[in-house]
């Protein structure tokens, strides 16, 4: 407006200077967009951006489920200012649609911003789907979350109980956590019971269910008996052929299967090498538990057979080992026993003083009555083995008491044949060597001795002065390497033929081994010790004494052996 005073008389109307002015109006405001909705709550505000020319008293938000809501409804109050501010809206309705508008007032009046809208959070909506593959224990189902409610879908699947309306705190299922269908599997149930199942969905809101769905689980009965033998001893393993999963029998005989009702079907005993009564049992739609035993008989068979000489002569007292019982032949040769079906072993035909083709007969689960012949000859054993010194073979030593007493080759081999069951003792014979052990004995020799071998220690010439082979007086060298190991050499020296000894001692004097004891021709010898007592076992480290004595000559000498 403008304005101007004036003055009136006679001679007419003056004005003073012209003035301006605005009369007040009422805020200028905007409406902030909606944030952090909730099922009952939410966020706004506005920006009152002109006080109209006069102090802004109040300013907030207010929310209707109409359009242009005033501060007649649901309304905040911010402040009292220009500039933006923010309101919080409570008490919502979830699900709802509301209208919103930012307000300020002053003197002059209240004027709003535009109208916004938004809706609050709900609970999902999810339906049930229908209960399929029903078994005593378990079944199938499902559902369909159709809306989501405004926020995401935490979990959903089924929850189920045995009164109407379960909820997530009983039995259930957590199947993904999305809108749509889904399939649930229902497990551990109880047979022959009632349940009750509703799909369910969860979001921030809270957890929604489906309509209540019921089904019963199907009605099991339990099958069982004994297996027994005709003593009452339990049969364990026997498969019970025709019950569900074909159970085997436990180790007291007892077995136990679970069948639906109605169930039909022909149960069998079944055990290699056992035949039962009653064979088979029939059952027709179970409505009840069932008991049924049964009396298993082990069959058995004869394993038998002829042991002959080569011109089908008997051979009596031949033990077969290996059989029950390890039975023998009788005066024609003949055997027999009974073994279990099933059995396993090795048979061996066995008498002294034979040997049998086959030597031996392996069976394998016997099902059958087996025959098997067998043919024996009598038969002669060897006895052999080698002479050695120093690992060399000494040849023409004769081994006294084998039969024709046969003496070693080149090599010191020897060989000896002798009848099963010969007794005896070999004494190897050399005039030039002692041996280790010095005879063995032989008794009831059954089978060929081998390997019977004899460490020698022989004597040899010291020929490497031929013209002092003969010395002038008794001689005892120092031994030859010394400290030794494992082997040294003794030199000793007669002027005249007589008896010679030649004994190894240890420290407390007792006599380790007698390397020389002869009448002996006058010259030099040469004796090797490889550090073994008389029984041809290694001595230990240490000092020994070499004692030699020949009519009156006696010398004794130290050496050291290490190991």
């Amino acid at each position: 407006y403008h304005v101007r005073a004036y003055a009136t008389n006679s001679v007419g109307t003056s004005y003073g200077d012209d003035s301006t002015f605005t009369t007040s109006t009422t805020p200028t405001v905007t409406t902030a967009s909606i944030t952090s909705i909730t099922s009952t709550t939410a966020s706004g505000g506005g920006n009152v951006t002109s006080d109209g020319g006069d102090s802004v008293t109040a300013r907030g938000v207010c929310w209707n489920t109409s359009a242009n809501p005033t501060i007649a409804g649901s309304h905040t109050t911010d402040g009292s200012d220009t500039g933006s501010f923010t309101s919080s809206l409570t008490s919502l309705t979830s699900g709802t649609l509301y209208h919103v508008r930012a307000y300020a007032t002053n003197s002059v009046g209240t004027s709003y911003g535009d109208d916004s809208t938004f809706t609050t959070l709900d609970l999902p909506t999810v339906t049930t789907s229908p209960i399929s593959s029903i078994t005593p224990t378990t079944a199938s189902g499902g559902g369909n979350v159709t809306a989501d409610g405004g926020d995401s879908v935490t979990a959903r699947g089924v929850c189920w109980g045995t009164s109407a309306n379960p909820t997530i705190s009983n039995s259930h299922t957590t199947d993904g956590s999305d809108t749509g269908s889904f399939t649930s599997s229902l497990t551990s149930l109880t047979p022959g019971t009632l349940y009750h199942v509703r799909a369910y969905a969860t979001n921030s809101v809270g957890t929604s269910y489906g309509g209540d769905s019921t089904f019963t689980t199907v009605q099991t009965f339990t099958i069982s008996g004994h297996v027994w033998t005709s003593d009452s001893t339990g049969i364990d393993s026997v498969t019970i052929s025709g019950l569900p999963g074909d159970p085997l029998t436990d180790s007291t005989g007892y077995y136990t299967a679970t069948v639906d009702s109605g169930w039909s079907g022909v149960v069998t005993p079944e055990k290699n090498c056992y035949t039962f009564a009653p064979e088979s049992t029939s059952y027709g739609s179970a409505t009840a538990n069932q008991e049924t035993n049964y009396v298993g008989t082990l069959l058995t068979y004869t394993i038998s057979g002829q042991v002959w000489t080569s011109d089908s002569t008997g051979i009596d007292s031949v033990t077969m080992s290996g059989l029950p019982g390890n039975p023998l032949t009788d005066s024609t040769g003949y055997y027999t026993a009974t073994v279990d079906c099933g059995w396993s072993g090795v048979v061996t035909p066995t008498r002294t003083g034979y040997a049998f083709a086959p030597e031996s007969t392996s069976y394998s689960a016997v099902t059958s009555a087996q025959e098997t012949n067998y043919i024996g000859t009598f038969r002669m054993l060897h006895i052999w083995g080698f002479v050695l010194s120093d690992g060399e073979g000494v040849e023409g030593v004769v081994m006294n008491g084998l039969p024709g007493d046969p003496q070693t080759d080149a090599n010191g081999y020897y060989v000896g044949l002798v009848d099963t069951g010969w007794c005896g003792v070999v004494i190897p014979t050399s005039e030039d060597c002692l041996f280790l052990p010095e005879n063995m004995l032989y008794i009831g020799v059954n089978c060929d001795q081998i390997n019977q071998n004899y460490d020698a220690a022989c004597l040899s010439l010291d020929v490497e002065d031929e013209d002092e082979l003969v010395p002038r007086e008794y001689e005892l060298s120092q031994n030859h390497p010394n400290p030794f190991n494992p082997q040294t050499e003794i030199v000793f020296g007669l002027p005249k033929a007589g008896l010679v000894t030649l004994k190894v001692y240890n420290i407390l004097g007792q006599e380790v081994i007698t390397l020389v004891e002869k009448n002996m021709a006058a010259g030099r010898y040469r004796i090797s010790w490889s550090g073994t007592d008389k029984s041809g076992r290694a001595v230990s480290s240490g000092v020994y004494f070499y004692r030699m004595q020949s009519k009156d000559f006696v010398q004794t000498r130290q050496m050291l052996l290490l190991k």
